[in-house]
């Protein structure tokens, strides 16, 4: 069963604007409050629209494309009959040239291939970007690490496997992962035993676990 993929990702003349002045490297800004503080906003979008600066496709998911020293990192997922590859993808962020791209196999159950499921059978946490590093968490569990300018593998763990995550009733994995003192704090929802955990954001050891509630 192919499927078109539904979402334009656009990089409008805010977006522009923001990354010039301010990067917006996770979910909700760089403070994680929902604040910009740019100046010179406009309060009004003209007749014609905001102008277009480049479009790039996007495939299924709820993560929110970051920006971050000129880049545009996309997290979604593609899939084909019973098949899924979730990817990253950096694009340059004034021209929307693709610089690299990064897709791995991910495990969704069968349902996730109904076409009624829409965009809930991607990944749902936003990226974030911080010291030359992009962290992801798929839908499915797969918690990585690249090197933001190479999109090389620095890190990875499969915290299906390591937390015993229940993918029946996938996606469980939805808040974004934050970065707090060297910690990658991620919601898990384990079957048993840990609902949080932190990572060592340099080698991917988990530091601590808490709350045994899924």
């Amino acid at each position: 069963m192919n499927r078109p993929f539904p979402i334009a990702l656009l990089a409008l003349l805010w977006l522009g604007a923001a990354a010039r002045g301010e990067d917006w490297p996770q979910f909700r800004g760089p403070n994680r409050d929902g604040v910009w503080d740019e100046a010179g906003v406009m309060q009004t979008f003209p007749a014609e629209g905001l102008k277009v600066r480049w479009r790039a496709s996007a495939g299924y998911g709820l993560a929110s494309p970051v920006v971050a020293q000129g880049r545009v990192y996309l997290f979604d997922s593609e899939l084909e009959k019973t098949r899924a590859r979730e990817r990253v993808r950096c694009f340059d962020e004034n021209t929307g040239r693709p610089l690299w791209s990064h897709a791995y196999e991910a495990s969704y159950p069968d349902w996730a291939f109904d076409p009624s499921q829409g965009q809930k059978t991607g990944p749902n946490p936003t990226p974030i970007v911080q010291a030359g590093k992009v962290f992801t968490l798929g839908a499915a569990g797969q918690l990585q690490c690249l090197d933001a300018l190479r999109g090389t593998v620095v890190w990875d763990r499969n915290l299906a496997k390591d937390y015993d995550l229940n993918l029946v009733e996938f996606p469980n994995l939805t808040p974004s992962p934050l970065i707090e003192g060297g910690r990658l704090i991620v919601v898990i929802r384990g079957r048993a035993s840990t609902c949080v955990a932190a990572f060592d954001t340099t080698s991917g050891k988990e530091l601590w676990q808490a709350l045994r509630e899924p």
